[in-house]
């Protein structure tokens, strides 16, 4: 019987090469993450990384640090991790919402289950369903031909899938596309997101203008909760559609599929409440033959290592995902573990999710 003994988090300033723009803004340059540590009686341990996005789930670092220590942390003190699936589920239910702090205690759990078992979580999971996990490379909103120059040096590193942010102005929007085709040829994937950045009825104009451009898929071209719009907008096109912001939640996955809104699903772990609830989308998914893309919001070694167990796990996710590479974006990956092929990856059989913190750069207070 191996139980859980105690959690600690710490808030961490991460800062990145550089800034990203999409139709809502700029991402700060200076961010804070939340890392969980989860310590078994018997001094195994699993950490974990909470990511806030608070566009996407209204959460905050200090609330999910707060959320973690208050509420969720002593609810699971003293389980047995042989009843891991039981807490799984436990922790689902304690409170409403907060996937983000959910996502961050929840990776650390299955670190700490795969460093008792001495296996990597996607054994855990089931096994690999894919060796070689293949990213997209995203390009960041600014001047047109500084956002065709990028593009093209991708492919040339490598890269196969392009994916380019969108204005949210139709007109403009076209401009980009058509000059990333233009640089990167046709036999390139080309995928494009607006982040619902679309007003009224113009998702319904841009995919009319899109056709041309051969697009992997379009993503959120309608307002978050406007499932209606998005299924009109998918009926009307010949672009596949996927869904982001609309997507938030194990239950969103069913309405989408269950109304046809879309053809494909953008799952980031923060935003679905971790490694599981994940997993159950992509399930969904494939049961209707939706493909899913996994998305890392800028994390380390950490979270994106959470984010690659789903991958190459699920039969539905079977395209490029868009799990960054900490080296390329941060200027210091607190992490360390995965070993990064530029526009690729396999997992090795590390236990856990294969990844340590820097102990030099992450101070937890009592070790």
């Amino acid at each position: 019987m191996v139980k859980i003994k105690n959690v600690e988090t710490t808030l961490v300033d991460v800062h990145f090469n550089s800034s990203f723009e999409i139709s809502r803004g700029k991402m700060e340059l200076n961010q804070k993450r939340i890392f969980v540590k989860v310590k078994s009686e018997d001094d195994f341990y699993g950490y974990g990384e909470a990511s806030h996005l608070p566009s996407f789930t209204g959460e905050k670092a200090e609330s999910i640090q707060k959320i973690i220590e208050n509420v969720l942390a002593p609810e699971i003190i003293g389980k047995n991790m042989e009843n891991f699936r039981k807490i799984l589920h436990y922790l689902e239910s304690v409170v409403p919402g907060n996937h983000t702090a959910k996502t961050g205690l929840e990776m650390s759990l299955w670190d700490l289950q795969g460093k008792i078992l001495g296996l990597p979580v996607w054994k855990l999971l089931g096994g690999k369903f894919r060796d070689k996990i293949n990213f997209a490379y995203a390009v960041s909103l600014k001047d047109t031909d500084e956002m065709k120059y990028e593009a093209e040096r991708a492919v040339n590193e490598g890269y196969r899938t392009i994916k380019t942010k969108l204005t949210g102005d139709v007109k403009k929007d076209e401009i980009i596309l058509e000059k990333i085709r233009e640089g990167i040829g046709q036999q390139i994937n080309l995928r494009a997101d607006v982040n619902a950045g679309y007003k009224g009825k113009d998702g319904l104009k841009a995919v009319k203008r899109f056709e041309k451009f051969d697009l992997e898929y379009l993503e959120q071209p309608s307002p978050p909760t406007n499932l209606k719009l998005l299924k009109e907008i998918r009926d009307s096109t010949t672009i596949p559609i996927a869904a982001d912001e609309s997507l938030l939640s194990v239950e969103d996955a069913f309405e989408l599929i269950q109304n046809r809104a879309v053809d494909h699903l953008v799952i980031k772990l923060i935003k679905i409440g971790g490694i599981f609830s994940s997993l159950k989308v992509s399930n969904l998914a494939d049961t209707k033959g939706i493909s899913c893309t996994l998305v890392s919001p800028f994390e380390t070694s950490l979270g994106t290592s959470a984010g690659l167990q789903v991958a190459t796990t699920s039969p539905s996710a079977t395209v490029a995902h868009e799990l960054s590479n900490p080296k390329e974006c941060l200027k210091e990956d607190y992490a360390e573990g995965l070993n990064f092929e530029n526009e690729s990856i396999c997992l090795g059989d590390k236990p856990g999710l294969g990844v340590d913190l820097k102990k030099e750069k992450i101070n937890f207070g009592v070790e």
